[in-house]
């Protein structure tokens, strides 16, 4: 099973659809890691039947879902049932140039 367990945001944006990339790892198989744009783990989760979750702060599992608004690209959203969303995504650690910074 893949899990999310970082996330690099887009500029100063701080809601889902500033998520820009994800790192994630395979459960299973530790040594098994990645960095995905959204739009690739979108296509993976849509197109391949990708299963993907996220430990929320009670360190339960909690399904990675997309979602695809008419005029923008995709983006991700947590839910244990497609109806109840949740911000266990904003919640994970951020990597890579973070506002004010300097690469």
């Amino acid at each position: 099973m893949i899990y999310l367990t970082e996330v690099r945001m887009n500029g100063s944006g701080k809601k889902h659809q500033h998520i820009e990339a994800v790192r994630w790892e395979h459960r299973g198989s530790p040594e098994e890691t990645g960095e995905s744009t959204v739009e690739e783990m979108a296509d993976w989760i849509d197109s391949k039947d990708g299963f993907v979750h996220v430990r929320d702060k009670q360190g339960h599992d909690v399904s990675v879902h997309v979602i695809r608004p008419a005029n923008s690209r995709p983006y991700l959203r947590t839910s244990a049932d497609k109806e109840s969303w949740k911000d266990d995504l904003l919640d994970l650690p951020r990597y890579g140039v973070m506002p004010g910074e300097v690469a």
